[in-house]
């Protein structure tokens, strides 16, 4: 069972759950109480798909580690396929989990009156196999495309919630202003933890060079070595601080002085991690940027806090 939840990588599917829960009654709810909106979706519609989440989510997972087997051991990272974990169990239980998240996706696809909308779990897991299968082993396409799936995790809520809204928008009618708002405050956690998680890939590909090498992996360090990255990455944290200052110009102007304040933790500690990226100290450099997503999801917490005043 251990080595199942290592496999699955448990902790990363509960920042997973905890981001969906987060989100929803901390971000949306809040905002649309406040905005006089219907919510479409309940209780039990979130939980079926936080569920379906967590099993497309792992087995993302599942199949990275089938494709990482010889990465990993020249690397000497843990990765139980093999060792612990027979590679033809693996399979079965990454089709288990794709099958299962499709499932529960479209179960509340239905619920909602958009069974369409449930292939998006379908989508979404055909995605993860071809980043782990290809794009991999690419320079910068792969690490954008896991960053913006990480970012989906936040995203799909809201697609949801405007596919349920559908059938009884005539009864229950959302103005512009009101899909607007909830849109920006979702879209700007979304590309905050899309940032975060293509500076954390960065970091991953050079912590990996040596594997990616042997491997013939075409990543951006393998291709134009260690330096070349430090400065790409340089570049993007530069971006990421850029964006991080729109935003605090914005809370400021809207009135979230707690926010504005707020916005100089990440300034701070995106400068600490770069200090740590060029000491070639990989491991807590990525560490500290999954604190900083985290960190950085909880001042959703602010929101109902604001507009319960």
């Amino acid at each position: 069972m251990k080595t199942i939840l290592q496999l699955i990588r448990w902790k990363n599917l509960l920042i997973v759950a905890a981001t969906q829960v987060l989100t929803w009654y901390g971000l949306i709810l809040p905002l649309m109480k406040h905005l006089n909106v219907t919510p479409a979706m309940g209780w039990d519609d979130i939980f079926l798909l936080v569920w379906a989440t967590i099993f497309v989510t792992a087995s993302g997972n599942i199949i990275n580690n089938i494709f990482d087997v010889k990465t990993d051991s020249i690397n000497n990272k843990k990765n139980p396929i093999g060792k612990d974990i027979p590679l033809k169990r693996a399979k079965s239980l990454y089709w288990f989990t794709t099958l299962h998240g499709f499932m529960l996706g479209e179960i509340l696809a239905v619920r909602i009156g958009s069974y369409q909308s449930g292939f998006i779990f379908l989508f979404i897991s055909g995605l993860l196999w071809i980043y782990s299968s290809k794009l991999k082993r690419t320079p910068i396409f792969g690490n954008v495309l896991i960053a913006f799936l990480t970012s989906s995790v936040l995203l799909i809520l809201w697609f949801f919630e405007i596919m349920a809204q559908i059938p009884i928008i005539e009864y229950f009618p959302i103005s512009k202003e009101a899909f607007s708002t909830i849109g920006f405050w979702v879209l700007g956690y979304a590309a905050f933890a899309f940032f975060i998680n293509l500076l954390r890939e960065m970091v991953k590909d050079m912590e990996d060079e040596v594997g990616d090498r042997q491997a013939s992996f075409n990543t951006l360090p393998v291709l134009v070595g260690i330096k070349k990255t430090n400065i790409v990455y340089l570049t993007t944290t530069i971006i990421v601080m850029g964006f991080t200052f729109l935003i605090q110009y914005l809370s400021k102007t809207l009135g979230h002085n707690l926010l504005y304040i707020f916005g100089f933790f990440p300034q701070f500690a995106l400068v600490f991690i770069l200090s740590k990226v060029n000491k070639r100290d990989y491991k807590r450099a990525s560490f500290f940027l999954k604190i900083l997503m985290v960190v950085g999801l909880l001042s959703i917490l602010y929101i109902p806090f604001y507009y319960a005043r």
